[in-house]
């Protein structure tokens, strides 16, 4: 917010303390990723925070770079100014996409999407940085640039992202503007051809953008090619923990299985709604004393999801005869449950 302070940071912990005596304290092992650009670094935290620090020398960074990865466990990415790489790009893009999340994820109105909105709107300004640069040089880079999945992916998330006040930002309408500039030259160059993204290579995060696209078709009426596009995108990459079509239902139904637990944890069916398409899939919860986890089965050892209950802020009962428990987690998000029983 502009005020001046002083940045220490030990073994376990990182902070920063104002002149006017604010102060910001934070756990080390929270650091989720951190990015250097010309003396400032910005911190993603798995909370959902974003943190920046300016004001540093060039010095500093390899005292900072050393000290995060060694007791934090996390390395320091360097992004230096006017270096247009595919690195660049993707490390811009990357950050743009984390933000857009944590913007959708926040409740609409409240004071933590219009924080986090400000922070989307920093990550904006690195993408038009490097978008501009782009246009100011040669368009065959250009084209090797952006040609496919990079301006894809930026569009997705500029035509999906769930904002209060973005579109009336003068930095958000630049971005879109120097992003349908790019778009109009790549088709000038014949390489802007129908896209779409791929499992496994595109995130989970576009994915479900893209999946999001697809439902806002249907509930429009579009046409019958659509539809299929959108089941086709729903059985295959909706979600991250995607699975057979009969597993999918719109309210969740009955479950026969009787849960079973030991001492240590507690374990058995649930049904989980899906993040954007709201829709009901079974999954086998395992509950300890660190996580709520849950699989497609009993037997998977890789989980759909897991959530720590340092991200649990709230728990609540959920409307209706149907039994579901509301998981309000620190960044805004809301994870419903449903059991077959109240007990």
């Amino acid at each position: 917010d502009g005020c001046s302070g002083q940045f220490r940071a030990n073994t376990d912990r990182f902070g920063w303390k104002g002149w006017d005596g604010s102060v910001i304290e934070e756990d080390g092992l929270a650091v989720k990723a951190v990015q250097w650009r010309d003396g400032k670094i910005r911190i993603l935290l798995t909370g959902g925070d974003l943190l920046a620090f300016d004001g540093f020398d060039p010095d500093h960074f390899d005292t900072l770079w050393l000290h995060f990865r060694t007791y934090y466990k996390v390395v320091i990415k360097r992004v230096k100014k006017g270096t247009l790489t595919g690195e660049a790009v993707d490390d811009a893009w990357g950050w743009l996409e984390e933000q857009a999340d944590l913007v959708d994820a926040a409740p609409a109105g409240s004071a933590m999407k219009k924080a986090r909105e400000l922070d989307l709107l920093g990550c904006a300004d690195d993408c038009r940085r490097l978008l501009q640069e782009a246009l100011a040089g040669d368009k065959a880079t250009l084209g090797e640039l952006f040609a496919g999945d990079r301006i894809g992916c930026l569009r997705l998330v500029l035509d999906t992202v769930r904002t209060d006040h973005c579109d009336t930002e003068e930095r958000w309408r630049q971005l879109r503007e120097a992003c349908a500039a790019v778009e109009d030259l790549l088709q000038g160059l014949g390489a802007c051809p129908p896209w779409k993204p791929k499992e496994g290579v595109q995130s989970e995060s576009i994915m479900k953008r893209h999946a999001l696209v697809g439902a806002r078709l249907r509930k429009k009426g579009s046409t019958v090619g659509a539809e299929a596009a959108l089941e086709e995108i729903d059985e295959s990459c909706a979600e991250t923990d995607v699975e057979e079509a009969e597993s999918i239902c719109s309210v969740p139904p009955p479950v026969a299985d009787v849960a079973s637990f030991t001492s240590s944890f507690r374990s058995g069916w649930i049904w989980k709604q899906s993040r954007y398409l709201r829709q009901w899939r079974r999954r086998w919860l395992v509950l300890s004393g660190a996580t709520l986890a849950t699989f497609k089965s009993a037997a998977d050892v890789v989980p759909t999801e897991s959530i720590s209950r340092l991200k649990i802020v709230e728990l609540r009962a959920g409307s209706g005869t149907t039994p579901v428990l509301v998981i309000c987690l620190r960044s805004g998000r809301e994870v419903e449950i449903a059991f077959d029983s109240r007990q």
